[in-house]
């Protein structure tokens, strides 16, 4: 069975992740850790901007954040009882033709570890 990591919908949790969140930047990546309180599963977030590319490009962006996180959470399956709100924002690497899962893969588990959840 594939597990899949909820994702972070609501406006103000990103908002409160910007403001009180723990933040790592990366080449590709900006990550915001929001601990919750009450226990409850781990969940992400992706914000692209409009500023760097079209659509495609966007999509494609969120598409490999979304696949390198369900492989990170594949090996750690740790990640999962984690109860926090990761924010990821996406920097202009990752909207280039060359970029690929790996540099995805490379940054997130970086910055994870940075922010003690790996």
């Amino acid at each position: 069975m594939k597990k899949t990591i909820p994702s972070v919908k609501e406006s103000y949790v990103f908002s409160r992740a910007y403001r009180k969140g723990k933040s790592v930047v990366l080449p590709a990546m900006v990550l915001y850790l929001l601990p919750r309180k009450k226990p409850s599963a781990f969940s992400c977030g992706i914000t692209v901007s409009k500023k760097f590319g079209n659509s495609p490009q966007r999509n494609r962006a969120k598409r490999l954040i979304r696949e390198a996180l369900r492989l990170i959470a594949r090996a750690h399956p740790e990640l999962y009882e984690h109860s926090a709100s990761l924010i990821v924002v996406t920097r202009k690497p990752l909207y280039e033709k060359r970029a690929n899962v790996f540099l995805a893969i490379r940054d997130l588990e970086r910055g994870l570890k940075e922010l003690e959840v790996l």
